[in-house]
Parts: structure tokens; sequence; C-alpha cells
């Protein structure tokens, strides 16, 4: 890997007659499968009116690896919709649910 300290306008600041400074060094990169959060449940009344307080439940499985240690929460944000597709200009957000902690590789 090359680490070259320049800025984008090529000017950096040196001492007179020193030269662009650079390092290398051997970097080890494992590879690590990310987790794939996918809701696999919804359930809601089939209809609403205005003005109509409902209850909807859902599930998320995680069908990717494991969540990293350094992630400690997650958001999940929900809406309504005419179909299966987000579309911020149409659909209603409802609200949110924050989560603590990961989601395991294979859990739900």
């Amino acid at each position: 890997m090359q680490l070259d300290r320049d800025r984008p306008a090529g000017r950096v600041l040196e001492f007179q007659h020193e030269g662009n400074n650079s390092a290398s060094l051997a970097l080890r990169i494992n590879q690590v499968q990310p987790p794939d959060l996918q809701v696999s449940v919804v359930t809601a009344p089939e209809r609403v009116y205005a003005g109509q307080e409902i209850t909807v439940s859902y599930r998320v499985d995680n069908l990717g690896g494991n969540t990293p240690d350094h992630q400690s929460s997650w958001v999940d944000m929900v809406y309504l919709s005419r179909d299966r597709f987000l579309d911020l200009g149409k659909d209603h957000y409802l609200g949110f649910a924050q989560y603590s902690g990961g989601l395991a590789a294979g859990n739900g």
C-alpha cells in the first residue's frame, strides 16, 4: 500500500529541498461477509382510514454475516406504501424503531 502525503491542489507544505514524502507498509486484509438485514414478515391491516390508529409488526432476519463489533445499533424506519417499493416522494413515513446490539448471522 502506498501512502502519499499530497494535497489535491498539488501543494504540500515542506522544508526547502525536501521532496514529496511517501511510505509503504504491509497490510493484512481479511474479507468478511457483511450483514444482510431483510424484512421477512410484515403484518398490518389491509385497509386503513385517515386518522385511524393501526398496529404494524414485522420481522428482520440477518441473511448475511455477523454485525461488526463496532456497530452497536440500527434503526428501522416504517413507511406506509401502496406497493412493496419505497418511494420517498409518495409513501408516508409512520415512525421508527431503534435496536441496540447487532443481529447475529442467521438470526431474526
